[in-house]
């Protein structure tokens, strides 16, 4: 990973409620301690809050996977506002899960081949099966992103466990506006939706805006985030992020 861009600095805190759900994330609850010492504080990131993205890069320890990311270079192209330059190599398809519901009805009180088959009294066979069906490829139902707060960049030993982010809605959240990752995707030939064809997708100056990101109730620090795309406890995308939150000091004009 190569980083182009300037340094800024700050600090601060802020109250929240028990639970709360975000408008621009309508699917994540986010619990009330979110720190690793358990405190009871949010920081509902303000105006004079911001954010630097340190790196955005492939998996280290996941570096042979079949579909990776490749000569990511981070530009900064405005305040909480990146570009990315870089690859993504898909050798195995990522698709969509797709649920079939089936019904059998069998009125002759036969034995069938069928799993769950079952008979009522009135001698009216019923079998209900749910399947989740992938022609070619792999299914991946879910994104998982875990978070580790430092004390800072230079004190890596200091990181710890802080929250893990899951959605079940890998596929449709590609296409969804207002997303952080909306800009990016729009900047890009990576399709926004599954199935994600095997090919060789190239990441020309694709925007990150991570002003999105001011509805979460993260505190300020350094953090390390690592999501993966996950089917059946197996990842077949993985990315690692570095990123610097912090709050700066506006100016007081003067009289």
């Amino acid at each position: 990973m190569h980083w182009r861009g300037s340094d800024l600095e700050g600090a601060g805190t802020l109250t929240g409620d028990e639970k709360q759900t975000f408008p621009l994330y309508p699917h994540a609850t986010w619990p009330r301690s979110c720190r690793p010492d358990g405190a009871d504080i949010f920081d509902i990131m303000s105006p004079d809050t911001v954010i630097r993205l340190e790196s955005f890069d492939q998996c280290a320890e996941r570096s042979k996977m079949k579909n990776v990311f490749t000569d990511m270079v981070l530009s900064q192209a405005g305040l909480n506002k990146f570009t990315i330059h870089g690859n993504l190599k898909i050798k195995e398809q990522i698709n969509s899960p797709i649920t079939l519901y089936l019904l059998y009805q069998n009125k002759k009180q036969e034995t069938t081949e069928i799993e769950e088959d079952r008979e009522d009294t009135r001698g009216l066979g019923l079998c209900a099966s749910v399947l989740e069906l992938s022609s070619v490829g792999v299914l991946v139902p879910q994104l998982v992103c875990k978070l580790s707060k430092c004390a800072s960049k230079q004190e890596p030993g200091t990181c710890e466990y802080y929250y893990t982010y899951k959605s079940d809605r890998f596929c449709q959240a590609l296409g969804e506006a207002n997303m952080m990752w909306s800009s990016f995707m729009s900047k890009t030939n990576i399709t926004r939706s599954c199935p994600i064809l095997p090919g060789y997708y190239i990441i020309n100056g694709a925007e990150l805006d991570l002003s999105t990101m001011k509805s979460l109730p993260i505190t300020p620090g350094f953090f390390k985030v690592s999501c993966s795309g996950i089917s059946q406890k197996k990842a077949y995308f993985c990315v690692d992020v570095q990123m610097d939150i912090f709050k700066v000091k506006k100016k007081r004009r003067p009289f």
